[in-house]
């Protein structure tokens, strides 16, 4: 029996919780496109609505951590966060300053550069069948907007604003799980969301309401905005990330748009256009061929020749030898700032 890096257990799982939170996360569009509320105060709101939400979880997970341990949490978490706030917040104010067409393809070609940011700061390489996956994803990207997207002085600066949401998202999904020293998933989330609302606060205070705001309707949008795509999506795909690799994730995030038509047709009985279909059996193909094309081996545990590293008892880290909490990951103070057992 060998161990790698990816065990067999948690990866299926991390699958199911992946698609759970592209499914939840699907939802945020037509949210978002409901309300009226300044984006920037949407994105402030949805962040401390999370991590308030969440507050009792983290509590019982860091129960006993003391302040070392919170100080770890609060360093790991605080530049994800801050990258998550800018991406939440460009992202709000983009979609409302261009075409959806334009806002659906800019912020969707994450999986263009997230292989530079994992090479760079976990040490992944894009594999042939990932670059195959990846293709045909935009290649779907491409088709659903073909016809509506178009360049225009008046959008330019909302295109430019999507796309520079586009790397933050990246930057934030690969950085996140490389800080992500072991600590439990609401351990590490709920400093996370409370950063991402910090750094969202100061730019909120400074910019005015919208008059006339029906504030019962856009509470409760904020609500469902945090609870559901923030609270299950995100921390779904946070999840995910720590046994995937980021390409996988990002990828796979691309099918939100097929989860949204089908929303859509079941809630107002809205029909997509005809390319909807072509653009989603692109989309699906190429999440599934990246999924299936990712390596089943982590860099870091494998050695020179090539071969895995030998088996690691599931309560003890590879790393460290220390106690794990059963999955394989450090829980103690000594553990490396990298999760090295993800690659």
């Amino acid at each position: 029996m060998v161990q790698t890096g990816y065990r067999e257990r948690p990866m299926r799982k991390a699958h199911i919780v992946m698609w759970l939170g592209i499914l939840v996360c699907a939802t945020a569009a037509n949210l978002i496109q409901a309300g009226r509320m300044d984006p920037v105060h949407l994105a402030a709101a949805r962040v401390a609505i999370a991590a308030t939400a969440l507050l009792p979880w983290w509590r019982a997970e860091r129960r006993g951590g003391g302040w070392p341990a919170l100080r770890a949490d609060l360093k790991a978490a605080f530049w994800p966060g801050v990258l998550l706030g800018v991406h939440f917040m460009t992202f709000l104010a983009g979609v409302r300053m261009t075409s959806v067409a334009n806002a659906t393809l800019l912020v969707n070609l994450a999986p263009a550069i997230v292989p530079f940011f994992a090479h760079a700061i976990l040490g992944e390489r894009i594999t042939r069948g990932e670059i195959r996956g990846t293709l045909l994803g935009l290649a779907g990207v491409a088709l659903l907007v073909a016809g509506d997207f178009h360049v225009d002085r008046r959008t330019l600066f909302g295109d430019l604003t999507c796309l520079g949401s586009m790397v933050f998202f990246a930057a934030y999904l690969v950085l996140g799980r490389a800080r992500r020293h072991g600590s439990g998933l609401w351990a590490f989330v709920v400093p996370l969301y409370a950063m991402a609302a910090l750094t969202c606060l100061p730019v909120a205070l400074a910019r005015p309401s919208p008059p006339d705001l029906d504030l019962r309707r856009e509470t409760l949008i904020a609500l469902a905005l945090g609870l559901g795509p923030t609270v299950i999506g995100h921390s779904a795909l946070l999840y995910a990330v720590r046994f995937l690799r980021p390409q996988t994730v990002t990828l796979a995030n691309l099918t939100q748009f097929v989860f949204a038509g089908a929303l859509a047709w079941a809630l107002t009985g809205e029909l997509p256009a005809p390319r909807f279909y072509p653009a989603a059996v692109l989309l699906v193909a190429g999440a599934v061929l990246a999924i299936r094309a990712a390596p089943t081996t982590s860099p870091s545990t494998a050695n020179a020749a090539g071969t895995p590293a030998p088996a690691f008892p599931p309560d003890r880290s590879p790393v460290t030898g220390t106690p794990s909490g059963g999955d394989g990951h450090c829980r103690g103070p000594s553990c490396p700032t990298n999760d090295l057992t993800l690659g």
